[in-house]
């Protein structure tokens, strides 16, 4: 734990909060956790709220896992409680060491482009319906030591509880899909006959190259070779286009593969990692999650050769 000190008011920054005000969201039990051994079956029982994956026990565990020997980084999860100990919301967060300031930034900054904490559904309503800014200046006057949020990543549209709030635009982007019934029916409502006539050419002109194959890797060991050559094809395609990727420092390589072990064992989200090959030359590669029927990409990878003309990455998703 951290010694707790006064905070701004996260409405107005130029002034402290009015200790004389009072609000419903006062009663809320704030705490802070460190060791994420202390939450995690709590946390695992609230994930039943949980709006996206990036929020889970076992996505969150894998990023700090990875980050474990960064002395920069700490694992920092607000936990709030009604009075009878009811949790009523997790956020978690890693505090960061930037020269005299203390940063929290959220948990796969570089690896995700959700984020949203979770939130009994009470309470949710309770703040969209309510003063929003009362809630926050609660939480943060229980956050001790802490000089900025980072928001990167926070879409305000999608996770409105953060509305209103001063947020930076996301340099991540990720593929999301309902997944509402069988894909052939939903690939026939979604896209109209000019996109499935592309897709289909796209098709047949990798089969001109030779023997296309599409497969979703499941053994554990063909999964770590594939992790190893989809990040090194990733890094390839951002580096040629002059970017900088964030999928070569070992941190990534300990996280993605933290990721595969500890979701073998998870019943609610599953990681797919699938590649697509023209005889034995991978054309493209995808790591993605399957999470209360939403299916996210989070890695799409596809060849440098002139067969990328021929979008082997979309019909790899597709």
């Amino acid at each position: 734990m951290f010694e707790i000190e006064d905070k701004c008011n996260i409405a107005d920054p130029g002034r402290n909060p009015d200790p004389s005000s009072r609000s419903v969201f006062d009663e809320l039990r704030i705490s802070i956790i460190d060791n994420v051994d202390e939450s995690e079956a709590e946390w695992q029982d609230f994930e039943a709220f949980a709006v996206d994956y990036s929020s889970c026990s076992a996505w969150c565990r894998a990023w700090y896992e990875a980050h474990a020997t960064n002395k920069h980084l700490t694992p920092f999860i607000v936990i709030g409680k009604s009075p009878n100990g009811t949790i009523q919301f997790l956020l978690p967060f890693m505090k960061r060491t930037l020269g005299p300031f203390q940063l929290l930034v959220r948990p796969g900054v570089k690896h995700s482009a959700y984020f949203s904490g979770i939130f009994s559904p009470e309470l949710a309503g309770d703040i969209r319906g309510g003063d929003r800014p009362a809630f926050w200046r609660h939480v943060m006057a229980s956050m001790p030591q802490i000089d900025v949020i980072w928001l990167e990543g926070v879409p305000q549209a999608r996770m409105s509880l953060f509305a209103g709030e001063e947020s930076f635009s996301s340099s991540n982007a990720c593929t999301s899909m309902q997944i509402d019934s069988d894909w052939d029916s939903q690939y026939l409502e979604i896209f109209n006959s000019k996109a499935r006539n592309n897709d289909k050419r796209g098709q047949r002109n990798l089969a001109k190259l030779g023997a296309v194959k599409f497969s979703v890797v499941t053994e554990r060991g063909a999964q770590d070779k594939l992790l190893v050559d989809l990040l090194a094809q990733k890094s390839a395609a951002l580096k040629k286009s002059g970017k900088s990727s964030p999928f070569e420092d070992h941190e990534s390589h300990e996280f993605y593969q933290g990721l595969l072990a500890r979701y073998e064992a998870d019943e609610n989200t599953k990681i797919l990692l699938s590649k697509l090959s023209v005889d034995d030359e991978l054309m493209a590669a995808n790591l993605g999650v399957l999470f209360n029927n939403r299916f996210y990409g989070m890695i799409i990878s596809t060849t440098d050769s002139d067969a990328r003309r021929h979008s082997p990455g979309r019909l790899l998703l597709l």
